[in-house]
């Protein structure tokens, strides 16, 4: 069964980014037809089964779903983030603006939520437990390969094609595709290599190139990079002219995610430096702090 949701900004979203850092972001959209928040959603169902449990008599069946009485998705929020942080709101919240608040909260003062900066700043890791306090480096054996398929891969090509990202573009160049400045900019997307593999193959920065393996083939602009290591490729992820999951094995999936950025392949040369690739600037995009 699928169930119409809407996504942010059709709808009110409390969200964490990677430095818990908690947000609210508000509607300013209306919604497709007639998709609903993801927890409203979640509600009507909880809704339904208490109403047609009581009606069958299975009562006590039917108390599991009490509670889910929410018409908006602040009394989602409030029902449940709210129960074990006091201290924030949505209106709290909309004070903080898109600074937000690094979790964990500790409080609220002089009008502001009060957040932290650093974990552990005290220098003691207590969420494992221990009496110790000390932190925990855990070494692990690697596993192996988990799709089906991705073993053999790597013994049947010599590169190996990881997917990346860029800070150009946001989350993907498919989003990109009337913005000048960066079309210009990557009017193909960069596959960095290492100098000497590209002169193995007598490719030149800004060359058209291609990746094959048994899964398809993609393609893109040779770019050499400095930091790549001899064998080792780097895709950018999601662009219009050339995507890096044409090459990405089948046996992959939404339920085995450790490997559906890498794969390996073949690398060749298809063409000269375009017009729009011969203007592309290939400095090093590293820089030391």
């Amino acid at each position: 069964m699928i169930l119409p949701a809407c996504e942010s900004n059709e709808m009110n979203l409390t969200s964490m980014n990677g430095e818990r850092r908690l947000r609210l972001s508000e509607k300013y959209m209306d919604t497709y037809g007639n998709s609903k928040p993801d927890c409203l959603i979640a509600a009507g169902v909880a809704q339904n089964m208490e109403r047609v449990l009581r009606e069958m008599g299975h009562d006590s069946y039917a108390d599991q779903f009490k509670g889910y009485d929410w018409t908006t998705e602040e009394d989602a929020f409030m029902d449940g983030y709210h129960q074990g942080n006091p201290d924030v709101t949505y209106d709290r919240l909309r004070a903080m603006g898109n600074n937000g608040v690094q979790e964990p909260v500790v409080g609220f003062e002089n009008g502001k939520l009060v957040g932290t900066e650093r974990l552990y700043a005290d220098g003691k890791f207590d969420r494992h437990g221990r009496d110790d306090k000390k932190a925990l480096f855990c070494a692990e054996q690697w596993r192996g390969y988990s799709a089906d398929g991705k073993a053999q891969e790597a013994a049947n090509h010599p590169f190996f094609i990881n997917n990346v990202r860029a800070n150009i573009f946001w989350q993907n160049q498919f989003l990109d595709q009337d913005n000048e400045f960066i079309q210009d900019r990557f009017p193909y997307p960069f596959i960095e290599m290492n100098a000497d593999d590209m002169a193995e193959l007598g490719i030149n920065a800004g060359d058209l190139v291609e990746i094959t393996n048994e899964n398809g083939a993609t393609q893109g602009m040779a770019y050499p990079t400095d930091t790549a290591r001899r064998g080792d490729v780097a895709m950018v992820f999601g662009s219009p002219a050339g995507s890096q999951g044409n090459v990405v094995n089948p046996g992959v999936s939404e339920l085995i995610l450790p490997e559906y950025k890498l794969t390996f392949g073949n690398v060749r040369k298809l063409a000269d430096a375009t017009p729009q690739s011969k203007a592309v600037s290939f400095k090093s995009k590293e820089y030391k702090v």
